[in-house]
């Protein structure tokens, strides 16, 4: 509507720019809605019966279904992000933060964050989750000093120390000397 300087037209002009732009599909199901003459010339109204008509209306009771019976998959972030996506259609009002607080500790694939988060006092959302931040980049910062002590133990072992054999040229030569 901006772009074709529609948004300085009249409410019936943008209306008509409206209904050349949604298609043929659209307009039948306008033709269809309940709106007067009238309200078919207002181009908020016109856009609410078109929205009305083709947002289908969610159900509660199933986005909650969905909510409630998500878990921690494999290999996902221990703070399931999706959670708060799930829970926007789910209308829980004030309790929203506190439900998916304790969605994420009961999905937890992790036991001991899981019993960390339940042993917290005032366990808030924000807590939770910089828990469960903290937990992950412990392990990954772990992991990599675990793979890098590694590396030095074998890189150590080959180079003759902790037992190994020795491959430098002073240990050929003790044993040239020892001939």
């Amino acid at each position: 509507m901006f772009a074709s300087g529609g948004t300085k037209q009249s409410p019936e002009v943008q209306t008509t720019i409206l209904l050349t732009v949604v298609g043929e599909e659209r307009l039948e199901i306008l033709n269809i809605s309940e709106l007067s003459a009238e309200d078919k010339k207002d181009p908020q109204k016109v856009l609410q019966a078109l929205e009305t008509y083709c947002i289908p209306q969610a159900n509660v009771s199933v986005e909650r279904h969905i909510f409630f019976t998500r878990a921690q998959r494999e290999g996902e972030s221990i703070e399931m992000t999706e959670l708060r996506k799930l829970s926007q259609s789910c209308e829980f009002g004030e309790m929203k933060d506190s439900l998916i607080k304790d969605r994420i500790i009961s999905g937890l694939l992790d036991n001991e964050v899981k019993t960390k988060l339940l042993n917290t006092d005032e366990l808030s959302l924000e807590k939770c989750l910089q828990i469960c931040k903290n937990t992950e980049l412990t392990r990954t910062q772990l992991k990599t000093v675990m793979h890098g002590d590694k590396m030095v133990s074998i890189h150590a072992v080959n180079n003759g120390r902790y037992g190994g054999k020795k491959t430098t040229g002073e240990s050929q030569e003790r044993k040239k000397e020892g001939q």
